[in-house]
């Protein structure tokens, strides 16, 4: 999410970016251009959803935290009007809050078996749960020539119609090859459906990517 996120703000567009949990403070999971929700933001936001929260009550519906912080996600997104929200989802799944909208590309990454009292026994339950079991085409990338240093990786891949050589990704880890090439796959979807994300975009927004 957060390299996606990072490569549309450097593409140009207005970004929302909702994850979960928080790190060091719980503005985090709310995020305009990069920046944490302001206190007094959240704060009024909160108050402004509350009464959808005591209404579900008395209907005898107890809302969960996240629902809630999904809530004000979306809210303060439609409020700021940002061109494009980046959503994490929860567990994923049928019935997870996040669901609620109608996305332009999902990003599935690695299955495993997690969550399993809700998700299913097998991966291929969790995968069905994951997928919703909708038909539709998939994307895959693969990194190569993947090259570790201390601070930040480099690796190759194709991207669409061209080959992008020496990716930088401003993250530790061998791992964060394949989270950026799900974010690679998720922006290329996006591409096809008319995002102007310039390949000078997908080098810079990797580049500076950050995660506490």
């Amino acid at each position: 999410c957060a390299m996606i996120e990072r490569v549309l703000r450097a593409a140009g567009y207005k970004t929302g970016l909702y994850t979960s949990p928080y790190i060091e403070i719980y503005n985090e999971r709310i995020r305009i251009n990069g920046e944490p929700i302001a206190g007094d933001k959240l704060a009024a936001l909160v108050e402004s959803v509350w009464p959808a929260v005591e209404a579900c009550e008395k209907d005898g519906v107890q809302i969960t935290e996240f629902e809630l912080g999904t809530a004000l996600a979306f809210c303060c997104f439609a409020k700021e009007k940002v061109n494009v929200a980046v959503i994490e989802v929860g567990l994923g799944g049928r019935l997870d809050p996040t669901n609620i909208i109608t996305p332009a590309v999902s990003v599935i990454t690695e299955v495993g078996m997690d969550h399993m009292q809700l998700l299913g026994d097998t991966i291929e339950q969790i995968a069905l749960e994951k997928a919703g079991g909708k038909e539709l085409p998939i994307l895959s990338l693969t990194a190569e020539n993947i090259r570790e240093e201390r601070t930040r990786i480099t690796f190759d891949v194709a991207f669409g119609g061209e080959r992008l050589k020496a990716l930088t990704v401003s993250l530790c880890g061998r791992h964060q090859a394949d989270n950026a090439c799900a974010a690679l796959g998720a922006l290329l979807a996006l591409k096809k459906k008319g995002f102007k994300i310039p390949t000078s975009a997908v080098r810079a927004g990797l580049a500076d990517v950050h995660w506490p």
